[in-house]
Formats: C-alpha cells, sequence, structure tokens
C-alpha cells in the first residue's frame, strides 16, 4: 500500500502487508506498522516523525532525497535519555526526522528502521546509524552504550558515562569534555583505547589516583585543568581479565598501555592505597 500526506500535519498508518509511506510536506507522524516499510523524505519536507512500531524481522528502510541529505551531511542526536534518534543536517537545512524507539533497534529487537538510504547512495545499516550518534556526542550529560563490534565514541561536553561493551573501542575526550566515567564492561581480549587531544592533556601533566579502595582509577591533569576520566573497575584490568582500558594515548603522541597506567598510580599515590 502506497500512503501520501499532503502540505499540511499528517498522521500516516500502514497495516501488517509491506508499505511505501511518504509524508510530503508539513510536521508528520509516520507508523508502517507490520511488514517491510519504506518511507520516503525529501527535502522540504519538514519535521518528522517515524515510529515503525512492529518487531518483526523485516527490513524497514528510511530513504532521503534531494540536495543536502547526504550522509556527509547528516548529524545524528539522542532526544535527552529517550530511545528516540533524531537524524538532521548540516548547512542551514531544517528538515529532520525523528526515530522513535531507535535504541531499541540496536539490541535483539527491531523497533526503527534497520537501513537508511542518503541523497548521495550511500546505505547504512542501524549500526552505523548508532555509531554515527556515538561519535557525535552531546553537550548534556549523556550514557552512551557501544555494541559488541568495535565502536569510536565520545561523550562531548558534560558529565558522561561510557560502556563500548565487546570489541575493540575507542573513546575520544577532547580538553573541555568534562568529567566523563569509562565503564569497558566487556572482559573479551579486544584492546580498547582512550585518547586525549587538546591543549595541557598531556603524559606529563597526568595524574592517576584511585578513588577510596574501589577498582576505579581516575585520570586527570595538572595547571588547573577540570577535565577527567574515572576508568572503571580498571585495577581488574592490571590482571588476569581485561576489564577497563589496554592503552591510553595522550595528546603529546605519549602512549600508555594498561602497566603504565598502574606504574603512574603507584608513583603518586594515595593515602587509601592498598595495593
Amino acid at each position: 500500500m502506497i500512503l501520501k500526506g499532503t502540505s499540511g500535519n499528517d498522521s500516516l498508518v500502514g497495516g501488517v502487508d509491506n508499505d511505501t509511506l511518504s509524508g510530503l510536506a508539513g510536521n508528520d507522524f509516520l507508523n508502517g506498522k507490520g511488514g517491510a516499510d519504506t518511507y520516503l523524505f525529501n527535502r522540504g519536507d519538514g519535521q518528522d516523525t517515524l515510529d515503525d512500531s512492529s518487531s518483526d524481522a523485516s527490513i524497514d528502510q528510511l530513504i532521503f532525497s534531494g540536495t543536502g541529505l547526504t550522509s556527509a551531511n547528516v548529524v545524528v542526536t539522542r532526544l535527552g535519555t529517550s530511545n528516540d534518534l533524531k537524524i538532521s543536517f548540516k548547512g542551514g537545512i531544517t528538515d529532520s526526522v525523528v526515530l522513535k524507539n531507535q535504541v531499541f533497534g540496536t539490541g535483539t529487537s527491531n523497533y526503527g528502521v534497520e537501513s537508511i538510504k542518503f541523497s548521495d547512495g550511500v546505505i547504512w545499516s542501524e549500526e552505523k546509524l548508532w555509531s554515527a550518534y556515538l561519535i557525535e556526542g552531546a553537550a548534556t550529560n549523556d550514557t552512551l552504550e557501544g555494541t559488541s563490534f568495535s565502536n569510536t565514541i565520545r561523550g562531548g561536553l558534560g558529565t558522561d558515562y561510557l560502556d563500548g561493551r565487546a570489541g575493540a573501542d575507542t573513546y575520544l575526550f577532547n580538553r573541555g569534555d568534562g568529567q566523563d566515567t569509562l565503564d569497558d564492561s566487556s572482559s573479551d581480549t579486544s584492546i580498547d583505547k582512550l585518547i586525549f587531544s587538546g591543549t595541557g592533556l598531556t603524559s606529563i601533566n597526568a595524574i592517576v589516583t584511585r578513588l577510596g579502595t574501589s577498582n576505579d582509577l581516575k585520570i586527570s591533569f595538572k595547571g588547573g585543568i577540570t577535565d577527567s576520566v574515572v576508568l572503571e573497575n580498571q585495577v581488574f584490568g592490571t590482571g588476569t581479565s581485561n576489564y577497563g582500558v589496554e592503552s591510553v594515548k595522550f595528546s603529546d603522541g605519549v602512549t600508555w598501555a594498561e602497566a603504565q597506567i598502574w606504574n603512574a598510580y603507584l608513583t603518586v599515590g594515595a593515602a587509601t592505597k592498598t595495593r
């Protein structure tokens, strides 16, 4: 079934079969429900909300067309702490699509869409969509959780909680990104990296301390820098497991292995040091 909207604000709801939905102009609500549904969005179609509420195994796709709606221009953000992702575009483009419950789609269910095609012909899977959000970060206090694949994660500004889970994950932290907590909770043998960038976030300035008698280490910096990263369960990582990160690269190009992180803590010491 083909469902087309008007120039106004429409609500288009499909059925159990494979539907094609196009809201056209206006701020539209689109739900294809069951089946392998296709959502068409052209430049100038406004701010739409796509809620593909079916959890069946069919492949639902969102197709962008029109100047500027390209993979190079796309910006993927999360709406607060909800399970909704928003796709918008750079270059003064006001069009956007909110994907309701798309975060669920990164797990074992099939909410949201499974494929996104941009006007430059590039196609993203839902895994790629999630990765684009993880690397974007936000100026808010975020909780960013990766998948079983290798993710690149940046919290951006604010006090963020980051967990790449399984895979060889890379955590990006720039000067001014705030006070983040990194909990790489997977004990697989992949190499997880923390990369610092920006003035002052150097190996010479680094201070490694332990949070009380916990298994968490904190990396902060001298010179009045307020940025810091807490590495949860990093102490476990010095043993036979692989919790935490295995590599830390500073803005001066120096890279520390796990053993060097631990040695830096032992050198600084603390009143609560037990090991």
